[in-house]
C-alpha cells in the first residue's frame, strides 16, 4: 500500500512538472531576412533623335507582260536578255529561227538592189544620149520595185512573229530556265516577263513634314534597298501628292507597291527615355531614379514632345541618371 502511494504522488508530480514546463515554453516567431528589391534601369538618353515613318507608293502605270511565242513549234535563235536587265521599247528580247522567211528577205533585198542600179542605168544613157526611149523601161522597173517593196513589206511582218520585242520601257523579271537548250517551244509556253511602269510611283500624304523635290528616301523591296527621288509636289484636296522617280533614271524596280523610309522632325541634343517610363499624379509627371543606394525615388520632371516610343524630357533629369524601367 505504501509503495502504491509513493508511486502515485511521483506520478502526480511528473505531470505536474510537465504541465508547468509547457506552459513557461515561449513562442518561437521565425521573420525572413530582408531582401531589398532590384529593378530594371537604364541609363537617361541623349543626343538627336528623330522619328521615321513608312509611306506607301504605287507605281500606277505598272503592267507585267509575258511573252509567249506567236506561232507553234519555234525554234529559240537567240534570247538576248537576262533576269534584271532593263530594255527600251523596241528592243529585241527573243528570236525564233526563220531561216525560209530570212532566205526571202534577202533575195528581195537583192533584187531590189539589182532594179535600182538597172533604174539608174537607164536614167544615165536617157540624160546622155537626150532622148526618152528609155522611160517605159524605167517606169517598168520602178513599178517592179514598188512590187518588191510590198513583197518585203509582207515578209518583214511575218518575220516579226519569229521575234518578241519590248512594247516599252521596263525590267526584265523573267526568262524560261530552258531558253538556252529548248530545241522546239510551244506557243503556249511563256519565255519573257517584263515590268512596265516602275518608272514613277506616287502616294497622298498628310504628314506633318516639309518635303523637298529632290530629296532621296531609301525604298525596300525583296531583300534589297532602291533610292527614290522626289521629284514632284502637288496640294490636293486630300494632302500632298508626292510623286518619286528611281534615282539615276531607269525603270530598274519591280515591285508594283513599295514602302519608302521617311525621317520626321529632328531634335537635337536632347534627353529622352521611354514613353512608358513617365507616370502621371495629380497632373504632374514623374519617373522613378535609382539611387547610388539601389533604391528608387519617384522625381518631378517635365515631359516634352513623343517621337516614335521615345519622349522628350525637358527638365527634371540631367545625363547619366538612371531610370527604372516598369516591370
Amino acid at each position: 500500500m505504501k509503495k502504491q502511494f509513493t508511486l502515485t504522488i511521483a506520478y502526480l508530480l511528473l505531470l505536474t512538472s510537465c504541465a508547468s514546463e509547457k506552459s513557461f515554453t515561449p513562442n518561437l516567431v521565425t521573420i525572413d531576412e530582408y531582401d531589398r528589391l532590384t529593378y530594371s534601369s537604364e541609363e537617361i538618353g541623349f543626343g538627336d533623335l528623330s522619328s521615321e515613318f513608312s509611306l506607301d507608293v504605287v507605281a500606277e502605270d505598272y503592267r507585267r507582260e509575258e511573252y509567249y511565242p506567236a506561232l507553234d513549234d519555234l525554234t529559240i535563235e537567240n534570247c538576248y536578255v537576262k533576269k534584271g536587265d532593263m530594255v527600251k521599247k523596241g528592243d529585241l528580247l527573243v528570236s525564233f529561227k526563220a531561216d525560209d522567211l530570212a532566205k526571202q528577205l534577202k533575195f528581195l533585198d537583192k533584187e531590189a538592189e539589182d532594179t535600182n542600179e538597172l533604174i539608174k542605168h537607164y536614167e544615165k544613157l536617157a540624160d546622155i544620149e537626150g532622148h526618152d526611149v528609155y522611160s517605159d523601161e524605167i517606169r517598168r522597173l520602178k513599178e517592179a520595185l514598188d512590187i518588191n517593196s510590198l513583197k518585203k513589206k509582207e515578209v518583214s511582218e511575218t518575220l516579226e512573229n519569229y521575234n518578241i520585242r519590248a512594247e516599252d520601257d521596263g525590267i526584265v523579271s523573267e526568262v524560261w530556265e530552258y531558253v538556252d537548250f529548248s530545241e522546239q517551244v510551244s506557243s503556249e509556253q511563256d519565255i519573257v516577263t517584263v515590268i512596265y511602269g516602275t518608272d514613277q510611283y506616287k502616294t497622298i500624304t498628310n504628314l506633318d513634314r516639309d518635303f523637298k523635290v529632290g530629296e532621296r528616301f531609301d525604298a525596300d523591296f525583296a531583300g534589297d534597298t532602291y533610292s527614290l527621288e522626289l521629284t514632284d509636289i502637288r496640294e490636293t484636296e486630300e494632302g500632298k501628292e508626292l510623286t518619286f522617280k528611281p534615282f539615276g533614271g531607269g525603270t530598274g524596280l519591280e515591285a508594283e507597291h513599295l514602302q519608302i523610309k521617311v525621317e520626321g522632325k529632328v531634335y537635337k541634343d536632347v534627353l529622352y527615355t521611354k514613353k512608358n517610363v513617365v507616370f502621371e499624379d495629380n497632373g504632374k509627371s514623374y519617373v522613378y531614379v535609382l539611387g547610388d543606394d539601389g533604391y528608387r525615388r519617384a522625381s518631378e520632371v517635365k515631359a516634352g514632345d513623343v517621337v516614335d516610343d521615345m519622349v522628350i524630357i525637358e527638365d527634371g533629369l540631367k545625363k547619366g541618371d538612371r531610370v527604372v524601367m516598369p516591370r
